[in-house]
């Protein structure tokens, strides 16, 4: 998945990390395809440039330096799905990757049985493999074996996992890059309390599993008690057409101001009174409360999983019903969502508690300052590099051999300015990664290194590919 997604908390953080390292020295490199969250086809156009962006170039690979990170990006047809061919043409693009840069650290997420292979490429050429773990959707123990260092967001996703799956991790908390750390210079909870009734209550990333069920029953609350309220949805993973054909229409309603996904976050903070949070999943933390916390910003929140940690004392804890933990699609009653208006209702009506709230929400979000992170993650990745203060989720199998670790950075946002292309090229001399097997090609047979030449005019018929078991064109499974 491409690390330039500004949909997704995982890349965020990875980019957070990545510029951070980049900043204090390190070579810091960036290995990914075009392939972003959501269902719907992602603006790729704003990374590499409309004119890059075509389908002629499915198969090519960019490369783009920004905040100090160098950015490979292997060019898919679709930002949402892969085919076998780009599947492969990737696994070998990236593995070239790996042999020219012998990183000394590698960190990356995700379950598929492309990225096992590339892990084990990987381990061949670093010395510390590290899995960073945002969301509780893992079910395999085995999967984080070959890492010498699981990271998560919280307390919370630490002893979810342990209990889940038993497996160790260490606590690295939100990373916030420059450009989204809000200024309370020039926010409007901060710099003009008494102006919050000219801002907004603002929802980020509008979806089930973020509680947008309950969103939907709480701006036609008050829509009819309290006009005066105006809530702002800026899309996330789904846009609004895709909620209108869930028989959901929300930007259809008056007191909403809906808005697409914005690449500079604080200038939605510096308009923002009330943050909302409401949401239903097994949350790990919640990168939106921190930039709204270091922006004074009052949030309203769900008080469960990482969430009340997150907040570390700032903020409102709310509960949610048990029906929309259990479905993400059920509205849930006004009765229910009574406390929420109240909440909102109070910090809009009454000076001296909206004040009291902008003082915690302050005093709370220290713990997010980009100083401190800053120092935690360069100190963290210099000992990682060196195989120092690592702690492997699992024992090796079968074994008591001790495997050293490495880090490898990640950066932060897309500028297509410096993009270049080059044709993605070929590894045909290494042996395929042990999750692979051969597939004997014909001389006219497209050529399996994802060059979309036939074998006989590229690599030619001997060489060995490596595809993925199970599936003759070598995809993998999608991301």
């Amino acid at each position: 998945m491409c690390c330039l997604d500004r949909r997704s908390g995982a890349a965020q953080q990875m980019r957070a990390i990545l510029s951070t390292l980049a900043g204090a020295g390190w070579e810091a490199h960036a290995v990914q395809m075009a392939l972003f969250d959501g269902k719907e086809d992602y603006p790729v156009s704003t990374i590499v440039g409309e004119q890059f962006a075509v389908p002629e170039n499915t198969g090519k690979t960019f490369k783009l330096e920004q905040d100090g990170v160098k950015h490979l990006i292997y060019y898919t047809q679709s930002s949402h799905s892969r085919s076998s061919q780009e599947t492969q043409g990737f696994f070998n693009r990236a593995r070239q990757a790996l042999e020219e840069v012998r990183p000394h650290v590698v960190i990356t997420y995700g379950s598929s049985k492309l990225l096992q292979a590339l892990v084990q490429e990987a381990r061949k050429v670093c010395r510390t493999l590290i899995f960073y773990l945002a969301n509780p959707s893992y079910s395999q123990a085995e999967l984080f074996r070959p890492f010498d260092q699981v990271l998560v967001p919280s307390r919370f996703q630490s002893d979810y996992y342990r209990e889940k799956l038993g497996i160790r991790s260490d606590i690295l908390r939100t990373l916030l890059p420059p450009t989204q750390v809000p200024d309370p210079g020039y926010t409007l909870a901060c710099k003009e309390p008494e102006q919050r009734h000219n801002g907004f209550i603002t929802f980020i990333n509008p979806s089930p599993e973020k509680g947008a069920a309950l969103f939907a029953r709480l701006v036609l609350m008050a829509e009819r008690e309290r006009p005066d309220l105006t809530f702002l949805a800026v899309e996330g993973r789904m846009t609004d057409e895709q909620w209108r054909k869930a028989g959901l229409d929300l930007a259809s309603v008056r007191n909403v101001w809906w808005i697409p996904n914005q690449q500079e976050v604080r200038r939605i903070y510096s308009r923002t009174s009330i943050l909302i949070f409401p949401s239903f999943w097994n949350e790990a933390s919640g990168r939106s409360i921190a930039e709204a916390q270091l922006g004074g910003i009052p949030v309203v929140a769900s008080n469960h999983a990482g969430i009340p940690e997150q907040l570390n004392g700032g903020g409102f804890l709310l509960d949610i019903p048990a029906k929309c933990r259990e479905k993400y699609t059920v509205i849930p009653d006004e009765e229910e969502v009574r406390p929420w208006l109240d909440t909102i209702c109070r910090l809009w009506d009454d000076e001296n508690f909206y004040r009291e709230a902008v003082r915690r929400a302050l005093d709370c979000g220290t713990m997010f300052r980009r100083d401190v992170m800053e120092k935690e993650v360069i100190e963290r990745f210099e000992a990682y590099a060196e195989g120092k203060d690592l702690r492997p989720p699992l024992p090796p199998a079968g074994s008591a051999q001790t495997s050293l670790t490495v880090t490898v950075p990640v950066e932060t946002v897309p500028v297509p300015e410096s993009t270049s292309t080059e044709r993605q090229s070929t590894v045909n001399t290494a042996p395929a990664a042990p999750m692979f097997e051969k597939k004997k090609t014909g001389r006219n047979d497209p050529c399996p290194c994802g060059s979309g030449k036939k074998a006989k005019a590229c690599c030619g018929t001997t060489g060995v590919h490596p595809v993925l078991p199970g599936n003759p064109g070598g995809e993998a499974g999608k991301l």
